[in-house]
């Protein structure tokens, strides 16, 4: 996100890096949404001499719904070049998300693995992205009441997640251009498949009760429109904020409640087939510490309209130029 956003910038500020503050930042992945770049000025900058980035962040979030709260920390690795007005990448991520409920206990450790892409053309920007998550999965169940107490096991099962976005947007700029606002549509796709599970009895005694699930898959398309604004002041600095809302299109489901953490950086539960409206809103920037070196920080939340799921995230990260 943060690279993009950095990218972005047509102020009018005099600079002999110019071209590495065209260049430098191109996609930092955070909750959502990802800020953007522009064609219009990168024909003045010298793009052959920072082609590539290298990047890394780290994430951490925490998410409440009803019967529980969830939790995520996990770090992502990248790589990025400027092609022709296109932008290419891939990244691989580790996280680890867990749940705590009423008398449940679970964790879950996650791979990922993505590839994105984003074209400039004049003002508008179109951005793709597409990634896989597999997921391994524990759960107990333990309760300390005499009577509930004859259910507490434990089980396993494995999760895979295909995630694809596409999103459109189109700058407009003020005051010199280093203030820009930035309308934006985009498109959702998250396939969720869980394994089969058979629960393990701390008794034996009640195998009666035990968890057995059959394999089962979720489908979700969900639409997003936001408003993104980007403030470049200095030579090396800036802010962003975007404000988003999306609505679930359609749902097909094969199961109730599902647990996942996704390539974006996000801890989502799903309540079985209902539908969900969303709001959000996430805010960052970035400061140079050397010639081509940079840390970005970020903050985001995102709240379900049509019933309780909250995500709080926040990361923290550097690029490498060259």
């Amino acid at each position: 996100m943060s690279r993009l956003a950095k990218l972005s910038d047509t102020s009018t500020f005099a600079s002999a890096d110019f071209h590495e503050r065209l260049e430098a930042l191109k996609n930092k992945r955070f909750a959502d949404a990802i800020p953007n770049a522009m064609d219009v000025i990168l024909k003045y900058s010298q793009r052959n001499r920072v082609k590539n980035n290298v990047w890394a962040t780290g994430v951490g979030g925490a998410s409440f719904i009803n019967g529980g709260t969830g939790t995520l920390y996990g770090i992502n690795v990248g790589y990025d070049r400027f092609i022709k007005g296109v932008i290419v990448g891939g990244y691989a991520a580790y996280g680890y998300s867990g749940f705590h409920g009423n008398i449940t206990q679970s964790g879950s450790s996650n791979v990922n693995i993505g590839v994105y892409s984003r074209a400039f053309i004049k003002r508008s920007e179109l951005t793709m992205s597409l990634n896989e998550t597999w997921g391994y999965n524990k759960t107990f169940i333990n309760s300390y009441d005499p009577l509930l107490s004859i259910i507490n096991q434990s089980y396993r099962y494995d999760t895979w997640t295909t995630d694809a976005k596409i999103n459109y947007g189109y700058d407009f700029m003020f005051k010199d251009k280093s203030v820009i606002f930035k309308p934006q549509v985009g498109l959702a796709y998250y396939y969720i498949g869980l394994s089969g599970l058979r629960g393990i009895m701390d008794d034996p005694i009640y195998n009666q009760f035990r968890a057995n699930a059959d394999p089962n898959k979720k489908s979700v398309l969900t639409i997003n429109f936001a408003l993104e604004s980007r403030h470049y002041f200095n030579k090396n600095s800036y802010y962003f904020v975007i404000a988003d809302v999306g609505r679930d299109l359609f749902i097909n489901s094969m199961g109730d409640k599902m647990v996942r953490f996704i390539g974006n950086n996000t801890l989502s539960y799903r309540d079985g087939g209902r539908y969900n409206t969303f709001a959000s809103i996430i805010t960052g920037g970035e400061i140079r510490l050397f010639k081509t070196f940079y840390v970005n920080a970020g903050i985001g939340a995102r709240f379900g309209l049509d019933y309780k799921d909250i995500n709080i995230t926040g990361n923290i990260g550097m690029r490498y130029a060259f």
